[in-house]
């Protein structure tokens, strides 16, 4: 089975105004009932969290996004591909949605 795909020849890239890269924290922490704790890596590839922001110029491009996001990648719980900017520059990464989108 392939991996979907950002329709990029359709929709715009997100905007980088806005762009918030935050990666989540490796370790694991356990609190113990002596009152210390105990603290290990849980993974050593940490995955990024990035907030971002689209700016559709046209009814069109949002009505295809809705139906992408709702179609292609099943309401935002399947992994997709897409190009991103990055400290690296632009490269296409491995995504998906950790929550619904916001917008009309």
């Amino acid at each position: 089975m392939t991996m979907a795909s950002y329709p990029h020849e359709y929709l715009p890239l997100p905007l980088q105004d806005g762009y918030g890269f935050k990666p989540v924290s490796p370790l694991l922490r356990t609190q113990l009932t002596s009152g210390r704790a105990r603290q290990r890596r849980q993974y050593t590839s940490t995955p990024t969290q990035a907030s971002v922001t689209w700016m559709f110029t046209t009814d069109a491009q949002a009505q295809l996004f809705e139906a992408w996001y709702r179609d292609i990648i099943s309401d935002g719980a399947a992994w997709f591909l897409m190009r991103l900017q990055t400290p690296r520059g632009v490269e296409s990464y491995k995504c998906r949605f950790t929550d619904i989108y916001d917008g009309p």
